[in-house]
């Protein structure tokens, strides 16, 4: 919608606000994220998980599966800016540790009681959604682009 408002504003300069037009140059410019200061963003929000083949693996030989992310409260001020910079363009924790980038453990749990809490969730309460990110990857055309399937 936003690069819509651009282009349109860009060929026919009186169709679009002066106000319009920034604002929706400003949400380009974020790409999308918002800050969350409060617990109440989330009512009626929209969720969803992305889960990889190596999740459902673990689900399938009842193994543990470790909740990473990238361990941003040990970064300092450089790491920090990579992050901030590269995180969201990656969005896969498995990538971004190849890359030589601290990542943490949260917590450690059996895939299987995850799996079942995700279903039953999503059977009563329809959130989370469920994304197979790397079946998504396997089956895009996006990759002839350099492109991938990422979710952060």
């Amino acid at each position: 919608m936003y690069q819509a408002t651009v282009e349109l504003r860009e060929l026919s300069p009186n169709k679009v606000s002066d106000q319009a037009y920034q604002e929706a140059k400003k949400f380009l410019n974020l790409g999308g994220h918002y800050e969350v200061n409060s617990p109440d963003f989330l009512t009626g929000a929209n969720i969803s998980v992305a889960i990889s083949n190596d999740f459902m693996e673990a689900v399938k030989n009842n193994r543990s599966w470790n909740l990473r992310f990238p361990a941003v409260e040990e970064y300092d001020a450089e790491e920090m800016k990579v992050y901030d910079e590269e995180w969201a363009k990656i969005g896969d924790v498995r990538e971004w540790k190849k890359m030589g980038h601290a990542v943490t453990t949260y917590r450690t749990i059996p895939a299987r009681e995850l799996w079942q809490l995700i279903n039953i969730c999503a059977t009563y309460a329809a959130e989370p959604g469920i994304f197979f990110i790397d079946r998504a990857n396997d089956a895009t055309n996006a990759v002839a682009y350099g492109q991938k399937s990422s979710c952060y």
